[in-house]
């Protein structure tokens, strides 16, 4: 997943990554929060999700850890966090962070 997207001098767009790789020439799809697969041997990128409503995620932090659930909705709170709401294969549903979120394939 990544954190960010900047553009460097001479208009050359980096993406930053959730463990701090950098990675310039990127898509232009690629939007924040995307999750991209990485080579690891050549460190390009091979394919990514787009961060959308219905595809599978799981839940990395809060109290729903571990949860595997699709995601059903999206609150943006200005000033605030982003909340995003899943729904998991047992028709549990629950809301956390955008943070606690990591879209899979």
């Amino acid at each position: 997943m990544q954190r960010k997207i900047c553009v460097a001098t001479k208009g050359i767009l980096h993406l930053l990554t959730q463990d701090v790789r950098t990675i310039c020439y990127p898509d232009a799809l690629i939007k924040v929060n995307d999750t991209i697969q990485i080579g690891l041997d050549t460190s390009k990128i091979i394919d990514f999700i787009k961060f959308d409503t219905g595809n599978l995620c799981m839940v990395t932090g809060g109290a729903n850890l571990g949860r595997i659930a699709v995601i059903t909705n999206r609150e943006r709170h200005p000033g605030s966090f982003v909340v995003v709401h899943v729904k998991d294969a047992n028709g549990n549903s629950s809301a956390t962070r955008l943070s606690n979120i990591f879209c899979y394939w």
